[in-house]
């Protein structure tokens, strides 16, 4: 009788097993530019270095034209795709009152926009962008009008988690 019982339990076992391995993996799909505008220069920029000398940015960056509840990322309803924000290099010109700032290939490609920081550049002619240390636009903030750029405070650098668009 026990020999019964832990054949069922082990065949039983290896039914969910089976089961389990079939449910599909969650595809990542690695996202760093939400910036909808044809002309990317107009973009909010955020860097991941400090601005050089005369307030240029080069480095690697994300483009955005809206807001971002969490600088970590997003999952869709149904948990089938999650999209995690990094750092890219398209080398994209963005605008700033100093002009020459842009995206490029350096340290920081591909990693994680989370927390990592340094800089921005708001490219967008019309509306302000507000950074928050935390996510869903908390904490610590820093606003930077349109057509500026600027290092991160203190507080904000290597600890940006969101960022809203304010126009």
């Amino acid at each position: 009788m026990k020999f019964r019982i832990a054949a069922v339990l082990t065949t039983a076992a290896a039914a969910l097993m089976s089961v389990a391995s079939t449910v599909p993996a969650q595809a990542i799909e690695y996202v760093s530019d939400t910036c909808n505008y044809t002309d990317k220069s107009y973009c909010f920029g955020i860097f991941y270095n400090s601005t050089q000398v005369g307030g240029v940015s080069t480095s690697p960056c994300y483009l955005s034209s809206q807001q971002i509840e969490d600088h970590w990322g997003v999952s869709s309803p149904n948990g089938n795709i999650i999209a995690l924000y990094q750092f890219g290099y398209s080398n994209q010109d963005v605008r700033s009152n100093l002009g020459g700032s842009h995206c490029e290939w350096a340290t920081g490609s591909g990693q994680g926009l989370k927390n990592n920081a340094a800089s921005v550049v708001n490219g967008d002619a019309w509306a302000s962008y507000t950074v928050y240390y935390n996510s869903y636009f908390n904490g610590t903030a820093q606003t930077f009008d349109p057509n500026s750029n600027g290092n991160l405070i203190a507080r904000l650098h290597n600890n940006n988690a969101s960022h809203r668009r304010n126009g």
